[in-house]
């Protein structure tokens, strides 16, 4: 007698397909999750006075000129 814990080829059981989707969704969440920081930190991050010295044309520079 011969006993396999594996279904047979070509056979998906709903509970595999059930794992698939959700390793897909968790993939997909932690991509979108990483893009959207990376994003928000470029955005937040401003030049100090040093910096704007070195290159007054830098991005943010022209806000501390104003102030």
């Amino acid at each position: 007698m011969q006993t396999t814990a594996r279904p047979m080829e070509g056979s998906n059981s709903a509970q595999e397909e059930f794992m698939r989707k959700l390793v897909a969704l968790l993939l997909a969440a932690t991509f979108a999750t990483v893009a959207f920081q990376a994003v928000a930190q470029d955005k937040a991050k401003k030049p100090t006075a040093e910096e704007c010295k070195k290159d007054p044309k830098m991005k943010g520079c022209e806000e501390m000129k104003k102030k």
